[in-house]
C-alpha cells in the first residue's frame, strides 16, 4: 500500500503534484489547479429493512448495530443521502434527517421528498430544510401516501469529533420498509472552515 506522510501542501499547486494535510488528499491536475481527492464512507442497504412500529427515533440503515458514523475533529463533509419506503396509508407525520448524537458540529442539508403516486409530478413533491438537530425534520406531514423516495445532500463541519445516525421519525405506529439499495455517502472536503479548492478567482 501507499502510504501518504501529513504535511504542508505546496504553495503553488503543481500539475501531478498529490498531497495530504491531515485531513484530505489532493491531486493538481494543471498547475495551480488542486482540487480534494474523494475518500468516500458509505453505508448501503443490501436488502430491504422493515423498521420498528414505534414513534421514537429510529436508525436509517442496519449495515452496523447503531447505524451511525464517527466524525473526525476540524473535519468538514459533504453527504449525499437517497432513500426509498414503503409504509401505509395511515395519516402520519414521517420525518428524516441526521441526528447528532455526539460532539459538536454544525450541520446543514436540504430534503426532497417524493410520496409514491406523485413522481409525475402532480404537485406533490415537498422541500425542507434541515440543520444540527437531536431529531430528524418532519418532510411529510398527515401524509397518507404509502411509501415515497427522499434525497438528502449537505455539508457537516465539525468542531469536535463525535457521531451523527441517518435517522426516521414517525407519528402513528406502523412498520415502514426502506428498500434495498437506498444509501448515504460522506466525503471528507477539508477542515472545520474549509471555504474551496480549485483555482477560484
Amino acid at each position: 500500500p501507499l502510504k501518504l506522510t501529513s504535511g504542508s501542501l505546496l504553495t503553488t499547486p503543481e500539475a501531478g503534484a498529490i498531497g495530504f494535510d491531515g485531513k484530505v488528499m489532493y491531486q493538481s491536475p494543471t498547475a495551480g489547479n488542486r482540487g480534494v481527492l474523494p475518500t468516500t464512507m458509505f453505508m448501503a442497504l443490501a436488502a430491504n429493512y422493515t423498521l420498528g412500529t414505534g414513534t421514537t427515533v429510529q436508525k436509517l440503515f442496519n449495515g452496523s448495530t447503531n447505524g451511525r458514523i464517527t466524525l473526525e475533529s476540524d473535519t468538514t463533509y459533504m453527504f449525499r443521502m437517497n432513500v426509498r419506503y414503503t409504509g401505509t396509508t395511515t395519516a402520519a407525520d414521517k420525518s428524516f434527517g441526521i441526528v447528532v448524537d455526539s460532539g459538536s458540529m454544525d450541520v446543514s442539508y436540504s430534503m426532497v421528498g417524493v410520496p409514491v403516486g406523485e413522481e409525475a409530478g402532480s404537485g406533490g413533491v415537498v422541500c425542507k430544510w434541515g440543520t444540527t438537530s437531536t431529531v430528524p425534520v418532519i418532510l411529510f406531514t398527515a401524509n397518507t401516501n404509502a411509501g415515497g423516495s427522499v434525497s438528502i445532500e449537505g455539508i457537516i463541519r465539525v468542531t469536535t469529533g463525535g457521531t451523527i445516525t441517518p435517522s426516521f421519525k414517525q407519528s402513528a405506529n406502523f412498520s415502514p420498509v426502506l428498500k434495498k439499495d437506498s444509501f448515504i455517502m460522506l466525503t471528507p472536503i477539508g477542515n472545520a472552515t474549509v471555504v474551496s479548492s480549485g483555482n477560484w478567482s
